[in-house]
């Protein structure tokens, strides 16, 4: 925040008065009684008001003028461009905030986020500072028997803690060293493995599953289609044998049948021609005596007879005979019959040996037979290798259970431990709460940019500025001393670095000025050259009342 401009209708002792202000530090220079604490005030009642029952509203009262008395300021921020306008009467006030030029519906809370939520108090507390300050400050940072007692009982407890603390980060330490610092990596690890190895075995088992299917498969119709060929090479082989058994059982049949016949009509064609013959010999015998010893004729009717019968013999002699040799002629067609059975027989015999020499290459075989079986060996060495795959995965897993197991055990234990280190951050945070460890002998944030700020007023490392119990200390190379134990100069040095400290604690955003009311009264030219310079390095607008011109000077 830059406040750029004050116009003042009517407070105090002043009316009708417009003061432009600028960044950084303005000063404005006047005698005593001029009105320099006037401004300053009027600029805190434009920022946060006045209660009648204040004794700034009975002080600035105007005594001449009988209406309302106030006025307006105008600044600018990063948000925008305002004008605080207020005006004061007897029992009421009022208040108006412009962004730009449109007013504000509620102009209390615009001016609260102007204002960063600073309180009144802790302005007057901080960036409000005049005489009466230094006094006020001396006043409460002065030792009393209370804080003096507050200290040592404090120092005692702390003492009582940070023994206490001792203890507990002793066993801290202790039960940090119990932990396993690669317990994290090790449990995602073997549990991404684990994952990993069952993944990979629910892989492997599905693709033995397939295989030996597929091979089983395979061995099955390579059987069947075995059997099914052996089946037909079997009835082949019966069919030749049986063809062979039933071609020789033919021929013997033929043969047997056709010469028992051809024998018996050999033997009685044979029979009736010797027959003849004898007939043939007996009829010339009769005509030959016949012719010779003229017989008589009882003799010659007798010879007559026999003749007669051996010519009916010797006829049937000839018929039988040339029966006989057309019986043998048929016999001979026959026989050349059944020799044709014969070859028959021998060539089915001849066939049945020949297949049987040469089955291996007259069987019908399984079609691709080498190669199916291949494929079978090829499939059973890739189940083999599965199943070593699986042996080794299986192996891998169980000890990466049993890793599990172990490592599951030490997170619990680790747990504890975590638990166990909670429980004593927990109690060590207590104690710095409690104890106010972090604050110990009065060193705290506020203390550290105070002490920033003092060594930047006295340009030089003159000591750190403690406060604790309400006792204020500065500690020195050759001591510490109590700020009413300084010189006046070096004590508000002192306590306007505590301020400005306080307002950067309450303000971070550095919105509200620093209004100095002639603080500087009791600082050498030197001093105040250097005090002037660090407020300036604060990048916070300063707004300085003085009556002297040496202030001016330095602007």
């Amino acid at each position: 925040m830059i406040i750029t401009e004050l116009n003042i209708a009517h407070y105090g002792k002043m009316k009708d008065r417009r003061i432009e202000l600028r960044p950084g530090t303005n000063v404005i220079t006047g005698d005593n009684e001029t009105g320099k604490t006037t401004i300053a005030s009027f600029i805190k009642a434009m920022l946060y008001g006045l209660k009648e029952t204040d004794e700034e509203y009975r002080h600035f009262f105007p005594r001449e003028y009988a209406g309302a008395f106030g006025g307006s300021m105008s600044l600018v921020d990063a948000d925008g461009a305002y004008v605080i306008r207020r005006e004061f009467s007897a029992g009421k006030q009022t208040l108006a905030v412009f962004e730009g030029d449109v007013p504000a519906e509620d102009p209390q809370a615009l001016l609260d986020k102007i204002l960063g939520g600073v309180s009144r108090e802790t302005f007057e507390a901080t960036g409000f500072v005049s005489q009466d300050s230094y006094a006020e400050d001396g006043f409460k940072y002065r030792p009393t028997a209370e804080k003096e007692a507050a200290a040592a009982q404090e120092k005692a407890v702390r003492e009582e803690y940070r023994k206490a603390k001792d203890v507990l980060l002793e066993k801290r330490q202790v039960t940090e060293g119990k932990r396993d610092p690669e317990l994290n990596v090790n449990v995602l690890r073997v549990r991404d493995a684990l994952e990993e190895n069952q993944s990979e075995l629910a892989r492997i088992t599905d693709q033995l599953k397939t295989t030996s299917e597929t091979k089983t498969a395979r061995e099955t119709a390579l059987k069947e289609e075995e059997a099914l060929v052996e089946k037909k090479n079997a009835e082949r082989e019966a069919k030749l044998k049986q063809d062979a058994d039933d071609a020789n059982a033919l021929y013997l049949r033929f043969k047997k049948e056709h010469e028992a016949v051809a024998n018996k009509k050999n033997t009685l064609g044979t029979l009736f021609l010797v027959l003849g013959i004898l007939a043939a010999f007996g009829t010339a015998y009769f005509v030959i005596s016949y012719r010779i010893y003229s017989i008589d004729h009882a003799r010659f009717l007798y010879a007559a007879i026999a003749a007669g019968v051996s010519l009916v013999v010797l006829v049937l002699g000839i018929v039988f005979t040339i029966l006989t040799y057309k019986q043998r002629r048929r016999a001979e067609k026959e026989l050349a019959e059944h020799t044709k059975y014969q070859e028959n027989a021998e060539k089915t015999a001849e066939a049945y040996k020949h297949y049987l020499e040469n089955r291996a290459e007259m069987d019908d075989a399984v079609s691709e037979k080498e190669r199916r079986l291949s494929d079978i060996e090829a499939l059973k060495a890739t189940e083999e290798n599965y199943e070593k795959a699986l042996k080794a995965l299986s192996e891998a897993g169980e000890k990466l259970t049993e890793e599990n197991r172990i490592l599951t055990v030490k997170e619990e234990e680790d747990r504890a431990l975590q638990k166990e280190l909670k429980a004593i951050d927990i109690a060590v945070a207590t104690f710095d709460r409690l104890g106010s460890l972090n604050e110990e002998e009065g060193i705290t944030p506020l203390t550290r940019e105070a002490t920033e700020n003092f060594g930047a007023f006295v340009q030089a490392d003159r000591g750190a500025i403690k406060v604790a119990n309400g006792i204020g200390t500065v500690e020195m190379e050759n001591g510490s001393y109590l700020f009413s134990q300084l010189s006046t100069g070096t004590r508000h040095a002192v306590l306007l670095a505590l301020r400005v400290a306080a307002l950067s604690e309450a303000d971070r955003d550095k919105r509200l000025p620093l209004i100095l009311d002639d603080v500087f009264s009791n600082l050498d030219l030197k001093r105040m050259e250097q005090v002037l310079s660090a407020l300036r390095k604060t990048g916070r607008q300063v707004i300085l009342m003085s009556c002297q011109q040496r202030e001016k000077q330095q602007i």
